[in-house]
């Protein structure tokens, strides 16, 4: 009876959503909860389980009883914490990749009608069914047995929290380093360029209706072209800008329609959106859809990636970020003097954002001196 309610649940819900929301595509508070909630019920039951049994086999089952109860409280405090990040509905998760995981080992599993497929490979069915058993039964002896290899080696554990803050910090590297292609390959200055002399320089945020016009004008009167990185929202504000930019063969990338500072936290869908948005906006006002993608700040995750590869944009970073929109104009051009080769993207922002200085008369300034030093060492 319970086989068949969970067969024609998924059936109903879970089949539709199988290739639409695949675990990476859920925010990243909805993963970090999913997780917890499985890890909470997992140690919960199964340390607690494997302290009796061990401890029963040493002789000890008082103190396997107090460590086995320690564990199963704190595993109510993980999996509360888990339950607060999901929210409602947050049963469903579990059950869902859980669903999703036996369907992609069986796949007649869910099936309404269990009758062999076209070849009759009955056979091979059979095979996955107890091979699935034998892993489970596997993981359930590791389960039991590796807490006493824990507490009989201390540097064990050492290893292993060693190890997993050396992959979170590989992560982290990966999220906001703008020299990482750990979740996705991104255009620099050699790719841009393939390895030839030039200089990009690129302005993010914009349009601004005071510091755009002024750098383009900069740029006209030097006869350089750039990468003008634009949200939809500004763009809808100021389309005569947005067209003036297309007009003198500047190049528009797609930034986002509301630049979101959390967009590492966004799911899927709404990441998807604020580029399906913001493509459309440029393409109203130009004719042409943007081909290349600046992230918010940089940021990179799977998602992003998914986000970016569906919609057909190319992932565009720095080699120089001039901090332009905190630094006064002496200390951007050091920055700039101190890392400045050739061929490499030069990141300035042309528009106001929140936390940031409220002019951009420094940026004017730098791109000027170095628009002359770069053509004085024949970078352009």
């Amino acid at each position: 009876m319970l086989q068949s309610k969970f067969k024609k649940w998924v059936n109903s819900e879970v089949e539709k959503k199988l290739d639409q929301e695949p675990f990476s595509s859920l925010p990243l508070r909805l993963r970090i909860g999913i997780c917890l909630l499985i890890s909470s019920f997992t140690i919960g039951y199964g340390v607690p389980i494997a302290e009796l049994v061990v401890s029963w086999y040493k002789g000890q089952l008082t103190t396997g009883l107090l460590k086995g109860s320690v564990v199963y409280l704190a595993s109510w405090v993980v999996g509360a914490i888990g339950l607060s990040l999901t929210g409602p509905g947050c049963i469903k998760y579990p059950i869902y990749f859980s669903a999703k995981f036996i369907n992609m080992l069986f796949p007649n599993y869910f099936k309404d009608n269990n009758v062999p497929d076209r070849n009759g490979k009955t056979y091979l069915l059979f095979f996955k069914f107890h091979f699935f058993r034998l892993a489970a039964l596997i993981g359930i002896l590791i389960i039991i047995f590796l807490p006493s290899v824990f507490f009989s080696h201390p540097y064990l554990i050492l290893g292993i929290i060693v190890s997993g803050c050396l992959q979170q910090i590989h992560y982290f590297y990966g999220m906001f380093s703008a020299g990482s292609n750990f979740f996705f390959k991104t255009v620099k200055g050699k790719e841009y360029f393939n390895n030839r002399n030039g200089i990009l320089f690129r302005f993010d945020d914009g349009p601004d209706p005071i510091y755009t016009p002024q750098i383009l004008d900069i740029l006209k009167a030097e006869g350089i072209q750039a990468l003008f990185s634009v949200t939809g929202k500004n763009a809808e504000m100021y389309p005569e800008i947005v067209a003036r930019i297309h007009r003198e063969n500047h190049i528009i990338a797609n930034h986002t329609y509301s630049h979101p500072f959390n967009i590492l936290f966004l799911s899927y869908n709404r990441i998807k959106n604020e580029l399906f948005r913001t493509s459309n906006i440029i393409q109203s006002i130009t004719g042409a859809r943007p081909t290349f993608f600046c992230s918010p700040m940089g940021h990179k995750n799977p998602v992003i990636g998914r986000a970016i590869k569906d919609l057909g944009l190319i992932p565009v970073m720095w080699d120089i970020r001039t901090l332009d929109t905190k630094a006064s104009l002496e200390r951007i051009i050091l920055k700039i003097n101190e890392k400045l080769k050739s061929p490499a993207i030069i990141m300035f922002h042309d528009a106001i954002t929140p936390w940031t200085k409220k002019d951009r008369e420094a940026t004017a300034l730098a791109l000027k001196e170095t628009i002359r030093v770069c053509k004085a060492k024949r970078y352009i």
